[in-house]
């Protein structure tokens, strides 16, 4: 874990953010930092923005708050610096529409240093720009620990939603098989670890030398059955673990080593890894997903906070929808989804609910739908393919 060192040189005061004139950088002097944003936002002809930076606990620059307009509208997106294997980079961490950034009334020196944290420093002292609190060392050093990994399980608690109605459709869609639904293992207990062993598992079906020496599924009539957790997945799991820099810097693993690992374990394999964002503008594009799925290409999903469905009760026009919902980012692995369409007396559409089916990454729930309905935020999803 970083400490926070005892005397740090105080930054020039932090200025209220402006959401007025938005510029865009010329080409030839864009830095990793804006060719990041834009690439992650996917929309570079149609974007402008002004940027302005962001501080870890020692007052050094180490991020950006990009606020920027699309179509008409305006956002901000907060983006950190990441360090793998004394290579740095830069990952977008929050994007947000329609909304006041966190930092917009700090007027001492922005601290980004973890998810959904946003701190103040000023007098000497760290404060909680939410509540106005002040800040501990012990906490400072708890979110430090935290960081921009995906670390998995937290505490939970039990959202509840009812939806009425006078009509409803139903799409559903998986993929054949699904995927394998690994959970933690000893020595290897992080979520980004796991998703990259259901990945590496569902390929083994086509590219049979990601495990080596072994064969992952069972092929019954038409179905295809993959086999629970072996010591052979077990050892991909762990090998992604090292190669994912996991618990290395902060708690559970980067955006940027889940990738780095990925290509390094099918590089040394004799493959190929490719992934693309389905994210449009910085946000989740549910045509992009199904597009992904529907041709067999499962779906990585990096979550901010999640929730996965419980039930849906059905009783005289009105559905019951119970999900757990838990805060901490977690990584899963979606291989389809079911799509509801409600309607009223007069054939109107008044609602729609998207659950995304995916393996957990838990032994308890295996293969389960996430509730992406305003209540998981979906940071990165990118459709993988090894070949």
């Amino acid at each position: 874990m970083r400490k926070i060192i005892g005397a740090i040189l105080l930054v020039g005061v932090f200025a209220t953010i402006p959401f007025g004139t938005y510029n865009v950088v010329k080409a030839e002097s864009l830095d990793s930092a804006d060719i990041a944003f834009l690439e992650f936002m996917g929309v570079e002809d149609k974007i402008s923005y002004d940027r302005y930076p962001l501080y870890n606990e020692c007052l050094v620059s180490s991020g950006w708050q990009y606020n920027f307009r699309l179509d008409g509208t305006y956002g901000f997106a907060l983006i950190a610096e990441i360090c793998e294997d004394n290579l740095q980079s830069f990952e977008v961490e929050e994007v947000y529409y329609e909304q006041t950034s966190p930092f917009a009334n700090c007027v001492g020196t922005p601290i980004y240093i973890t998810f959904n944290q946003y701190i103040e420093y000023k007098d000497g002292c760290y404060f909680d720009l939410s509540s106005g609190i002040e800040l501990s060392q012990a906490t400072i050093e708890k979110a430090l620990e935290k960081g921009f990994g995906y670390s998995g399980s937290g505490n939970t608690t039990e959202i509840k939603e009812t939806i009425s109605y006078s009509s409803k459709t139903e799409n559903l869609y998986t993929m054949k098989g699904d995927v394998p639904k690994y959970s933690s293992v000893e020595g290897a207990t992080n979520c980004a670890n796991v998703a990259g062993g259901v990945l590496v598992g569902y390929y083994d079906r086509f590219c049979e030398n990601l495990i080596p020496n072994f064969q992952n599924y069972r092929v019954l009539g038409t179905s295809i059955i993959y086999k629970t957790l072996t010591a052979e997945s077990s050892k991909v799991i762990n090998s992604l673990k090292d190669l994912m820099g996991t618990d290395v810097n902060q708690l559970g693993t980067t955006f940027t080593g889940f990738e780095s690992g990925m290509s390094e374990y099918t590089r040394s394999h004799g493959y190929t890894y490719k992934s693309e964002s389905l994210l449009t503008g910085g946000n989740f594009d549910f045509s992009k997903y199904k597009d992904s799925v529907e041709n067999n290409k499962p779906v990585a999903l990096f979550l901010n906070n999640y929730a996965f469905l419980d039930s849906i009760q059905e009783n005289n026009g009105q559905d019951a929808v119970s999900s757990t919902h838990s805060t901490v980012a977690h990584v899963v692995v979606a291989c389809g989804y079911k799509q509801y369409n409600y309607y009223n007396s007069n054939g109107q559409k008044t609602a729609e609910r998207i659950y995304l089916k995916v393996c957990s990454g838990f032994a308890v729930r295996g293969i389960c739908y996430l509730n992406i309905n305003s209540v998981s935020k979906i940071d990165k999803a990118i459709s993988v393919i090894i070949s």
